[in-house]
């Protein structure tokens, strides 16, 4: 985080580079091309490749909605390598926004929806509450002990979460975006 006591100590020698901007969108278009085409040789993936998609039309639609992000090309892969389906590449999630709200909605089906029961949905919802309002890792313990259940079956609830959620040794947060 910025602090103010000590960050005008280091801008006169930082160099900041901003990979967001235009100027290094081939550099990181082709590093995200590199990612994605080892990615779709892992056999998780490669399965869920449709035969009428040609992996290399794939990898490009790929990295064009990744827009040079990443963490969403990441995310995603992620999710084709567990159940997503890939047969309509124009209804790919647009931004990494947009992909949490779809992971998002998957995990609390029907927000008044049968789909799963209340406390679960709820246990859910508390517990990005929690990660989303900590400015640290929350130890799994400390998580536990707020939302009122035990370690076990907070880490059962972090399992449906680890596309938006880290746990190591210092605890579990949310991934920044």
């Amino acid at each position: 985080r910025d602090d103010p006591k000590i960050v005008p100590r280091f801008a006169a020698a930082a160099r900041i580079i901003d990979l967001s901007t235009g100027r290094w969108r081939t550099e990181t278009d082709s590093d995200i091309r590199t990612y994605v085409n080892t990615r779709l040789a892992e056999p998780a993936i490669a399965a869920r490749v449709p035969p009428a998609i040609h992996p290399e039309a794939l990898a490009e639609k790929l990295v064009q909605v990744a827009n040079g992000n990443f963490l969403y090309i990441s995310f995603f892969l992620d999710e084709v390598a567990n159940h997503r389906n890939l047969d309509d590449l124009d209804t790919l999630p647009s931004g990494l926004y947009e992909l949490y709200r779809t992971y998002l909605e998957r995990i609390i089906p029907g927000q008044n929806g049968p789909e799963s029961s209340t406390r679960s949905r709820d246990l859910i919802r508390n517990a990005l509450g929690a990660l989303s309002a900590a400015m640290d890792a929350i130890p799994m313990e400390l998580l536990a002990k707020w939302l009122g259940i035990d370690v076990d079956e907070t880490r059962r609830i972090l399992l449906d979460l680890t596309q938006i959620v880290t746990s190591n040794a210092d605890g579990c947060r949310l991934y920044q975006i």
